[in-house]
């Protein structure tokens, strides 16, 4: 069982320092508009996985006006004490350390304090790209697997050498054939890796869901309907890239893999 027991903020958003004693099991937070309600939940979160939940940019963060913020936690953890802190440097050096000790690599913090975060602005997990559903599945995925995790890492800074491949073919007229072939094979087996946890995590994820959704909507109303689509489920990644090279090529990026999975709704 995880519980914070406080936090404190340092120049994190509109909190120029204030500190928050959590004394209870469940904690309810009130006040006004503007007050900073979701500024400390995002903190919470910013603590459990290396960033925000709301801006990608570390220096949206630090206050305005500002250089560098700090949040630091104390937590129990199977009611082990553990202190988590997370620092932007004025340089804007991200730093994050539990328990004194500073990680080599972020990916490695990933998954050792869980969260759950919902907001209002989820509703465009449903309604917006299919980028988004992929972001919320990584997330909930890389969590409880950290080899996931850093098959993804891998697999997303190869495709963006792929395509910066493709481009600069386009820019001069010729593809080497040898490097974008040592691309693809290191590319493939994490893209047919990353599809199979995906695939085995939803196959019982989607049923749980529906009945959930069911208990709550009630009987009477339409059963929600989900679907995992992926380019995968026919060939593996290797044959897909091989099938598309031509098209790649002429679009100066890789149109196929598990980078445009979606979940149907």
């Amino acid at each position: 069982m995880l519980h914070i027991r406080q936090i404190q903020l340092v120049q994190f958003k509109n909190y120029c320092s204030a500190t928050f004693p959590f004394t209870a099991r469940v904690i309810g937070i009130c006040g006004a508009n503007g007050i900073g309600k979701t500024n400390l939940l995002d903190a919470i979160y910013y603590l459990c996985f290396t960033k925000s939940y709301f801006n990608s940019s570390d220096q949206m963060n630090v206050q305005q006006g500002m250089l560098g913020m700090r949040i630091a936690a104390n937590l129990t953890v199977n009611e082990q004490p553990t202190t988590i802190t997370a620092i932007i440097r004025e340089n804007g050096k991200k730093e994050i350390t539990c328990d004194g000790e500073a990680y080599k690599k972020l990916a490695q913090h990933i998954g050792k304090f869980p969260a759950v975060m919902i907001a209002p602005d989820d509703i465009a997990i449903i309604n917006e790209t299919s980028d988004l559903r992929r972001k919320w599945l990584d997330t909930l995925i890389s969590q409880i697997n950290p080899t996931y995790l850093l098959q993804l890492i891998q697999y997303n800074k190869l495709l963006q050498q792929r395509n910066s491949l493709l481009k600069h073919a386009a820019e001069r007229g010729v593809l080497n054939n040898d490097v974008l072939e040592i691309l693809d094979h290191q590319i493939a087996p994490l893209a047919d890796a990353i599809y199979g946890t995906r695939k085995q995590l939803l196959q019982r994820l989607i049923p749980a869901i529906g009945e959930q959704y069911q208990h709550i909507a009630g009987a009477a109303a339409e059963p929600i309907s989900l679907s995992y689509e992926s380019h995968l489920h026919t060939q593996n990644m290797s044959s897909l890239l091989l099938q598309n090279k031509q098209r790649d090529t002429y679009m100066q990026r890789t149109g196929s893999g598990i980078h445009k999975d979606d979940i149907g709704i």
